[in-house]
């Protein structure tokens, strides 16, 4: 346990000087590369939720949710996918 409070504070130390200019003048280059493959996996994932629409009622489905970045993403997907927030989230950590 020393040996990691060691290093958090070596860490806060340096924290304050990362320089992230770079990362900064390159992320709208990178979120342009990869708008397509973005879109393309949203897409995918948009219908294969709406192909459960006609097999189920709204208050049949269920997201399992955590909070979490996953369970997040899912559940917007979800509620977009069936123009809905009414889908019944259960909170599962």
């Amino acid at each position: 346990m020393d040996k990691i409070k060691s290093i958090k504070e070596v860490y806060d130390g340096l924290v304050d000087g990362i320089d992230t200019t770079y990362f900064e003048e390159n992320i709208a280059a990178f979120v342009e590369a990869n708008k397509d493959r973005y879109n393309s996996i949203t897409e995918e994932a948009m219908r294969f939720v709406l192909s459960y629409k006609d097999q189920y009622a709204i208050e049949d489905m269920m997201v399992s949710f955590s909070g979490g970045k996953d369970s997040t993403v899912t559940s917007h997907i979800v509620n977009t996918a069936l123009g809905t927030n009414k889908v019944l989230h259960v909170f599962g950590d």
